[in-house]
């Protein structure tokens, strides 16, 4: 399938009223407590519905299948991000979160493998900054620091990762209970990169809040409004300096405008 095919198909599910969450693949109304794009409880049960991914990837039949997932449309990090910002935020910023999404993917396609690397590192740093933030010990600010010298290069080597992390766990080992949690998550965003890496580190940051606060969806909306902030400034900042290709523009036209080809 072509890649401006995926998006008349995801944008077709959208108009249809057909996008869900929290499922791969389902029947409209078969749970009751199901709410989809237009933002009402299904009145007919049987209408299929399908997920962001789902949509954009037919050929996928489970979250389990990343790799089925095509290298010019998003990375596999990428598709393992989108369920948990979808799936875990408030249902009312859901639908402006999908209408982004379904805007900026489009526009993606100018953007080469250093800068999805560049991208990736930038989420990575956003949990980083959280528990800057919340402890100012120097450990953090010194791992911070060479967080965004590897996002200036677009590359965190092996060798400086394995350094980042010895150093924190000497300050560890020194630490309250209550700092080494601290310095934990934040050796995560140094861990041996997969494709759940960014997963992972974003679902830690919420762990950072009061018990009570924990996973609340306001800040899975948070980091998700800021994660397409991200990539949509990457975007730009090509789209800039080399212009937009004409199938690009017209391709993210026809998605904005909801019209179809």
């Amino acid at each position: 399938m072509k890649r401006a095919d995926r998006f008349r198909r995801l944008d077709l599910i959208m108009r249809e009223g057909r996008l869900t969450r929290r499922e791969f693949r389902g029947i409209r109304g078969a749970r009751k407590e199901e709410f989809y794009y237009d933002g009402t409880r299904p009145a007919v049960a049987g209408k299929p519905v399908e997920c962001i991914i789902a949509a954009l990837v037919p050929e996928m039949q489970s979250f389990r299948q990343l790799e089925l997932i095509p290298e010019d449309l998003m990375p596999a990090w990428l598709g393992c991000l989108t369920p948990w910002m979808t799936d875990n935020g408030t249902l009312d910023r859901w639908f402006a979160f999908t209408r982004n999404y379904a805007s900026l993917l489009p526009r993606c396609g100018i953007l080469t493998s250093t800068d999805w690397d560049r991208i990736e590192l930038r989420l990575l740093r956003l949990p980083l900054l959280r528990l800057r933030l919340i402890s100012r010990m120097p450990v953090l600010v010194s791992a911070l620091k060479d967080l965004d010298a590897a996002v200036g290069s677009a590359y965190l080597g092996e060798h400086k990762r394995r350094e980042v992390i010895a150093r924190m766990e000497a300050v560890r080992r020194t630490e309250s209970y209550h700092n080494a949690s601290i310095i934990d998550r934040a050796m995560l965003c140094f861990a041996e990169p997969d494709v759940g890496l960014v997963k992972k580190v974003f679902n830690e940051a919420c762990k950072t809040l009061p018990p009570k606060a924990r996973r609340r969806p306001s800040v899975v909306d948070e980091l998700s409004s800021t994660a397409l902030h991200i990539i949509e400034r990457e975007v730009e900042g090509k789209e800039q300096r080399f212009g937009v290709p004409e199938s690009l523009a017209l391709t993210e036209a026809k998605v904005l405008r909801g019209t179809r080809s």
